[in-house]
């Protein structure tokens, strides 16, 4: 499998194919996906095609070292490929490297991401534990289930898609040798807590736990049934068992791999014990602030899980605070409020366990010696929903950055090149969504973060004034058009990506670009007979006179903006997931839903560029049988005349 293979139906290498067209990218991608041969380069780029299967031998036990040494061009596309380059490159270069996996949901992307470091775990030494059981390699390893558990879910695209961006750093002594790792994450998907879409489930944990917690834990955790007996899990329209997974498996692996990172068993009980809360939260019900006894059986489950009193976990859910003048005012809510409430009490406790986990994870795996760098960066796909709001928004700003950098650094950098060393050369168009950038990102003019932020802080902004002024401000932009219409559920704004147009709702996106709980909350939670459960939320915020909230928007912006600066400082290694198709079903490839992502990633452009400044013009068997005939028969023994007549043979 690891030997290269050249085949004219079908090269692995795209700069090799002779007819430069969409047509023939799709046409070769398509017979080496009928081969089983997923993997294919563009030059230094490699292409991954989702086989949604297993393919025995492709990530044996022998294949690393099949890979380990050898420079790219030796050995048939591979992930191993990508990886080694890096490590190789990172060990004899003394500088940083970034392998980016990028594509849409379900085409692969976690994956790739996992293999990368199996890989570099397989061909590294191991000298690090200080003190832990476990291998600094092992423990990065094992970060994977913890993380999946916690921060994937089953969705229409993917079984186990990432709901949260990470950039995974792997730190080497300067022999190569995992010294230690940390993690950065970005964007919890925080609504899927509360509310998983029609076909889709919420995260692995809460299915794990009901599937695979001992009797012990279930009567501790007061956990009696399935995910149909919790409001959460069981929304119309949402999937509670997937074929492909193994929950109760899943959940001893994710155990076992909590042992094997560092987690002792009272942090692991935490862990587990919040993830019941926030189930048992979700199924507080008919609470009203005229009801003395509201809230249902789930209430003093959930209360007793948070370690607080019932009455105060059953007043923060009925009643708000509000200062002015200070003097504090405690209010009723409705019903409509007080479960509004509920909500994003759940989505806030699920979010702060998920950034603990992250924090232990890299506390296990920290080191404080110098170090040379390889980071994976494992983000969320371009997405287009029935329903997009403020979490697509932000998913697919982050892809646009990405898509930017990429440009950037393969078909803009290697044109200028070319220019410099005066190559002879058509120059190759291609699409600079730097405009969509500033159209989502700007500040002057005002983008859609920007008005976004204005409206979360104007006495009167509601989801409606924000689709006014978005309307009214950006209708001149290109890349922006919004609907007419008066409903505001049925409103659109849409935004022309790299990857197409997507229409956003409005409705819902003040309230998740402000990100705030209410304050009562947070001094219930605080108030929490148990420690880890009381600094989960940080510090009380301030007073009524404290500086403006920071949004989830402008959080996010600055994120992606201090990404980039990590990546351009970093050698770029690139894999571009493809998904063969939307049904997740092995041996199926849609051409046209291939030719689509084949488009927007400016595959095409990328060959063109490669083929440029690349000897592409022979295969390298016909170019070395030919060499040899002129080493060997002209060269020696021929006149200046003969020499001539053997250069032109090549």
């Amino acid at each position: 499998m690891h030997k290269r293979i050249y085949d004219k139906t079908a090269v692995d290498d795209l700069v090799l194919l002779t007819d430069i067209s969409e047509d023939g990218i799709v046409a070769n991608l398509q017979a080496r996906h009928a081969k089983d041969r997923i993997y294919t380069f563009i030059g230094p780029v490699l292409l991954s095609v989702n086989p949604f299967k297993e393919i025995n031998g492709l990530y044996s036990a022998a294949m690393p070292k099949a890979y380990e040494g050898k420079y790219a061009y030796e050995n048939a596309p591979h992930v191993f490929a990508v990886a080694e380059d890096a490590y190789r490159a990172m060990r004899r270069t003394r500088r940083d490297q970034a392998i980016l996996v990028s594509g849409e949901s379900g085409a692969g992307k976690t994956e790739a991401a996992k293999k990368i470091m199996e890989y570099v775990a397989a061909v590294s030494g191991d000298r690090f534990n200080r003190g832990h059981e476990h291998s600094v390699k092992e423990r990065l390893i094992q970060s994977n289930p913890v993380l999946e558990a916690f921060g994937n879910a089953t969705t229409v695209r993917n079984n186990n898609s990432s709901r949260f961006g990470k950039y995974m750093e792997l730190l080497f002594d300067f022999d190569g040798v995992p010294t230690g790792g940390r993690i950065t994450k970005y964007l919890l998907e925080k609504p899927r807590v509360v509310a998983p879409a029609a076909g889709e489930r919420s995260f692995h944990v809460f299915y794990q736990l009901l599937a695979g917690a001992s009797d012990e834990e279930r009567g501790r955790l007061s956990l009696g049934g399935g995910p149909e007996g919790f409001a959460s899990l069981s929304r119309e329209g949402t999937v509670a068992v997937v074929k492909a997974l193994d929950d109760g498996e899943e959940y001893l692996e994710m155990r076992s791999a909590m042992g094997d990172v560092g987690f002792d068993a009272q942090l692991q009980e935490e862990l587990v014990s919040l993830a019941a809360a926030v189930l048992h939260i979700s199924n507080v019900a008919g609470l009203s602030a005229k009801g003395a006894g509201s809230g249902g059986a789930a209430l003093p489950i959930a209360a007793a899980l948070l370690g607080v009193k019932d009455d105060a976990l059953r007043g923060a859910l009925t009643h708000r605070t509000i200062v002015t003048a200070g003097e504090a005012i405690r209010t009723p809510l409705s019903d409509g409020e007080a479960a509004a409430t509920r909500d994003a009490l759940a989505k806030a406790l699920y979010s702060a366990t998920f950034s603990a986990v992250v924090t232990e994870v890299n506390e296990a795996i920290k080191t404080d010696a110098s170090h040379l760098t390889t980071g994976i960066l494992d983000i969320y796909g371009f997405e287009i929903f029935g329903v997009n709001s403020f979490e697509q928004l932000c998913i697919n700003y982050a892809n646009e950055k990405l898509q930017q950098l990429f440009i950037e650094l393969t078909v803009l950098s290697e044109q200028q090149e070319y220019a410099e060393e005066g190559i002879a050369w058509t120059p190759v168009p291609f699409f600079d969504n730097r405009v969509v950038c500033e159209l989502i990102e700007g500040t002057k003019p005002a983008g859609v973060f920007a008005w976004l932020d204005e409206e979360c802080v104007m006495p009167q902004g509601s989801d409606t004034t924000l689709y006014e002024k978005l309307a009214k401000n950006l209708v001149s932009h290109k890349h922006f058009a919004a609907t007419t219409e008066k409903d505001l559920t049925k409103a659109l704004f849409t935004i022309t990506h790299y990857a197409g147009d997507v229409g956003y709702s409005p409705a819902g996106m003040l309230e998740k670009n402000r990100d705030t709980l209410f304050r009562d909350l947070h001094e219930m939670i605080a108030a929490s007979a148990k420690p880890f459960v009381a600094q989960l939320l940080g510090p009380l915020p301030g007073k009524a006179t404290q500086k403006r909230p920071v949004t989830a928007g402008f959080q996010f912006r600055q994120q992606m903006g201090e990404l980039v600066k990590v990546l351009g400082k970093c050698e770029p290694h690139y894999i571009r997931c493809i998904k063969p198709n939307d049904h997740k079903k092995s041996g199926s490839f849609d051409a046209d839903r291939v030719r689509h992502q084949v488009r927007y990633l400016g595959l095409l452009e990328n060959v063109q560029v490669r083929r440029a400044g690349f000897a592409y013009r022979q295969l390298f068997t016909v170019f070395a049988t030919r060499y040899r005939l002129l080493s060997s028969s002209c060269w020696p023994k021929g006149s200046g005349d003969a020499r001539a007549d053997c250069v032109a043979i090549l």
